[in-house]
């Protein structure tokens, strides 16, 4: 695995299904690194604008949702960082952050993605206070399962 390539790669995620899957995949693919994927994503993660640290949130819920049938090396090391990038993300005050990342501890602690006590570690942790209602956030859909978010173009196609 490039070191340089991985960083790009996170440089350039955006919110889109597309470049969350396409780059979980790719990161998946080099699994037998996960030490050092989530350390430059963490890196990466910390250097980023609040946008693209949202966007490489979710990229974690990917990989770790989506790698669970892979093994669960990734899981693990992510919620090692995850205290960290809550804070890093929620700290500025923003109610559309903040339902977004209540939405995906919801989905998280309903998935039991990080074991029993996954989520309330880490809001004990964070001192993160969860949304009431976190089940609707801007992003719900995408929160819970980035393979479920319609383009706008599907979701017109589908209302027609």
């Amino acid at each position: 695995m490039d070191h340089e390539d991985l960083k790009a790669r996170l440089r350039r995620i955006d919110t889109s299904q597309k470049s969350i899957q396409d780059t979980s995949g790719w990161c998946r693919f080099h699994r037998k690194e996960y030490k050092t994927v989530v350390k430059i994503w963490y890196q990466e993660f910390s250097a980023a604008n609040v946008q693209r640290k949202m966007a490489l949130l979710w990229l974690c819920n990917d990989i770790v949702q989506n790698g669970r049938k892979e093994g669960q090396e990734f899981t693990g090391e992510f919620f090692q960082y995850l205290p960290n990038a809550i804070v890093q993300l929620t700290k500025g005050g923003d109610a559309k952050i903040h339902n977004a990342v209540s939405r995906l501890l919801s989905v998280w602690k309903e998935r039991l993605l990080f074991g029993n006590s996954g989520v309330p570690t880490l809001l004990k942790k964070t001192g993160f206070k969860m949304s009431i209602g976190s089940s609707s956030s801007s992003q719900p859909d995408f929160a819970a399962d980035p393979r479920a978010r319609s383009s706008p173009s599907v979701a017109a196609r589908q209302k027609a």
